[in-house]
């Protein structure tokens, strides 16, 4: 059976049951259908979007909160600078809003010149931004991976991404080829 089949592929995979617990869906994006069964008929992909919407959870996080977001990724844009990249934690930013900067080298406050959403592969300039959205943000000056950057009337900084140091792994044996 194809769902068994499915199930032994990421079966050495998985680090626990609870993993191998997924929808099987078969799709043909080309031809523009999914099916939750083989037996039903080709007709759109409203099955796989039922299947998102039943199996993925929302963005989790407090709306409320003051802004927050820790930076996982940088960018660079000659007439912006340096863009951070990350996902809101916490809270709304837009445009213009005062933010700090928290890193190692201690707190900063910047105003915020730009905002990106990511759309698929581009990125699309918005206004603001709430929980859960992944985005790209201009106008904080230095900032490195692990800042991070929240609400200038609330700044509470995340738990930092530990970033282990450069290693190089070589393996030396005989030449066993002919």
């Amino acid at each position: 059976k194809a769902a068994d089949m499915v199930q032994d592929l990421f079966l050495e995979l998985a680090t626990d049951a609870e993993q191998l617990s997924f929808p099987i869906l078969y799709a043909d994006a080309r031809s523009g259908y999914a099916l939750a069964d083989l037996r039903d008929q080709p007709k759109s992909l409203v099955p796989l979007f039922e299947a998102i919407l039943k199996h993925i959870p929302p963005p989790a996080g407090d709306i409320q909160g003051g802004f927050q977001l820790l930076v996982a990724a940088l960018s660079y844009d000659s007439h912006l600078g340096q863009i951070a990249v990350g996902r809101i934690a916490r809270g709304r930013v837009g445009v213009g809003d005062q933010v700090a900067r928290i890193g190692q080298d201690g707190t900063s406050f910047h105003k915020v010149t730009r905002l990106f959403i990511f759309e698929g592969l581009s990125r699309h300039v918005v206004e603001d931004a709430e929980v859960g959205e992944i985005i790209a943000i201009a106008g904080l000056g230095q900032v490195a991976i692990s800042d991070t950057i929240a609400s200038a009337d609330r700044p509470d900084a995340l738990p930092g991404i530990d970033i282990g140091q450069p290693t190089i792994q070589m393996t030396f044996g005989v030449n066993t080829s002919p």
